[in-house]
């Protein structure tokens, strides 16, 4: 299965893109309630935007890259992790996910920003 089609890469995929696209309160809503607190709109904004500030040109390309399903520190909630690139002309950027099961929903439960 391509990373994307995963469960996981398409939370992943649909919050760069949520980001990419300025649609923040849509990135909010794909976060679990265990860090929801912690990342507002304003907050994923501002920190999206302080990610990318270098860049000179919109976002032009947005791909899953890698996704696992096993890990250190797996948690028996989640279901998997994705890095997804999210690139412009010359420069690119990452977010990594790791996505969980609450109340039936794949959602995000941590969140890395930028390249390793």
């Amino acid at each position: 299965m391509e990373d994307y089609k995963t469960p996981h890469g398409k939370v992943a995929l649909e919050f760069a893109t949520a980001l990419a696209n300025g649609k923040f309160e849509d990135a909010y809503q794909l976060l679990s309630s265990s860090i929801c607190g912690n990342w507002s709109p304003s907050v994923l904004q501002d920190t999206y935007e302080e990610m990318i500030e270098y860049s000179s040109t919109p976002t032009n390309y947005i791909q899953v890259e890698a996704v696992m399903t096993d890990w250190p520190g797996k948690q028996p909630q989640d279901i998997g992790w994705a890095y997804t690139l999210i690139a412009c002309d010359g420069e690119t950027e990452a977010v990594t996910v790791i996505v969980c099961t609450e109340n039936e929903k794949h959602l995000i439960r941590d969140i890395e920003w930028g390249r390793p």
